[in-house]
């Protein structure tokens, strides 16, 4: 019976524990770290109640003199009178508290007294306290006392309210739980305290044990609303989130390095694909033009044009060799820039009657426009030479199917800036490339459906060059066509 009681108790507890609290954070702390921390509180549990149901009653002995004192008086007394007589054998300690206000002669004449009587003691048996709560506001306390053959209940009663008050309530005020804690008080599974109100729902239970004896019928839980953000909370806050970004940047960062890294591999591998195919094009063709010659395979009349096919050819090469060797010594800061001087209008025509019959014979149409007064600028010839030749063969291979065939090159004076631009009339550049053309082996079309002859490296070296100088190198979508601007400053 007393195994099915408790039992019933239990699962009272566990059903108004859940609808009271929420476990969820108990359970994973049990769970987690602290099973081994409640198997020792649990037996130490079991040790205190074993203690308490078998242990023996204590025997407490009395003085001769008490033992006179209580059977002279008992024996014929009434219930008041017998009320004085234990009260009057209470314990010496008691005794001790009213010998103080004798007169100092009358405390001698009862010790007299006392030496003159028999050595004899009265033993009394004393059970431990026991508790019970009777209709759920009062505690009663109370143990069984035998002396004499005779049994006496001692024990008092306390307002369940005031004993909360003066002994719960401190000492949970004094502990170091969080403003947010409560508590919940069950007696035999029975709630008897009403929960705290809260609008977030059930609170967490943080801990329960039961209360040490008499009081072991009794169950505390701890709950709390929402846990509290100490400082050592928010570091390790801060920390998880720092960390989570950094991890989170960290990989980004190897992504965006590996892919980089990847993209450039395959553009390195598309650049040594095109200069291997744009070395043996004019290679083939002057080798074709040489052996047709030699032979005597060609007539007269276009002996002429066979010779400037291989002229050209050569020039191709020449150039294609020339920006590989520039875009080398560039890269290892080797390439060094001789500024001087120049009529910027004039250069522009000398290059302009420099490739006027390459250009002519690829079907194209160039000429040079003056706007306003150009003033003289500061260059390196041979690095502008090769950027206006690239921007030119560029018009070329990517307007070689627009209707109107034509090469503009334009200098003009705005301000304290002297421009050279070069523009064709083909079907322009994708916005979303415009800032791409000028990485190096970038080539707007893809290597599958590529249509145009190139390596990737013309308009890198354009770019790298102008920065050589000091000038700017910007492009810009025409109706038709683009249009290719280098921007020098004349002060």
């Amino acid at each position: 019976e007393a195994r099915a009681s408790q039992e019933d108790a239990l699962s009272k507890l566990k059903q108004n524990l859940t609808r009271n609290a929420d476990l969820s954070l108990e359970e994973a702390y049990e769970d987690s770290e602290s099973r081994s921390v409640l198997d020792y509180l649990s037996g130490l549990d079991r040790e205190e109640r074993q203690g308490v149901e078998g242990s023996e009653p204590q025997v407490q002995k009395a003085s001769p003199a008490q033992a006179k004192v209580f059977e002279s008086r008992y024996e014929g007394a009434s219930s008041e009178q017998r009320d004085q007589t234990l009260e009057a054998a209470a314990p010496s300690s008691r005794r001790n508290r009213s010998d103080a206000d004798r007169e100092p002669e009358k405390r001698a004449a009862e010790r007299e007294e006392e030496d003159s009587l028999p050595d004899f003691e009265v033993t009394a048996e004393v059970d431990p306290f026991q508790s019970k709560l009777i209709d759920g506001e009062w505690l009663v306390f109370y143990r069984k006392v035998w002396s004499q053959d005779r049994r006496y209940i001692q024990g008092f009663v306390a307002g369940l309210d005031e004993f909360l008050k003066a002994h719960l309530n401190p000492a949970l005020g004094n502990s170091a739980l969080p403003p947010t804690a409560s508590h919940l008080l069950f007696y035999q599974g029975d709630l008897v305290t009403p929960p705290a109100q809260s609008g977030a729902g059930r609170p967490l239970l943080l801990h329960g044990a039961s209360l040490p004896h008499p009081l072991s019928d009794f169950h505390l839980a701890i709950t709390v609303a929402e846990l509290p953000e100490t400082p050592g909370y928010q570091v390790v806050n801060f920390l998880a989130v720092f960390l989570s970004l950094l991890f989170v940047g960290g990989l980004l960062g190897i992504y965006r390095l590996t892919a980089t890294q990847m993209e450039l591999s395959q553009k390195k591998s598309d650049f040594v694909s095109a200069v291997s195919h744009e070395l043996k094009t004019p290679l083939t063709a002057i080798r074709m033009y040489g052996e047709m010659l030699t032979e005597g395979w060609v007539e007269e009349e276009k002996k002429e044009r066979y010779y400037q096919h291989i002229h050209d050819e050569s020039e191709r090469l020449s150039r294609l060799i020339q920006n590989v060797l520039t875009l080398a010594e560039l890269e290892r800061k080797e390439w060094r820039i001789d500024l001087k001087t120049q009529d910027p209008v004039e250069f522009v025509r000398g290059i302009s009657e420099r490739l006027g019959g390459q250009i002519r014979r690829a079907g194209f149409e160039i000429s040079t426009v003056a706007e306003g007064e150009p003033q003289p600028i500061l260059v390196d010839r041979d690095a502008l030479t090769q950027i206006l030749i690239n921007l030119i063969d560029n018009a070329i291979k990517f307007s070689k199917d627009a209707e109107n065939k034509k090469i503009i090159l334009t200098v003009s004076q705005l301000g304290p800036d002297c421009h050279i631009r070069v523009r064709d009339f083909g079907p322009g550049i994708r916005r979303r490339k415009l800032k791409k053309i000028f990485e190096k082996f970038y080539r707007i079309d893809d290597e599958m459906t590529r249509t145009t002859r190139g390596t990737g490296i013309g308009l890198a070296l354009v770019k790298m060059l102008a920065d050589a100088m000091g000038a700017h190198v910007d492009v810009a979508n025409r109706r038709p066509g683009a249009e290719f601007s280098l921007r020098f400053s004349t002060n």
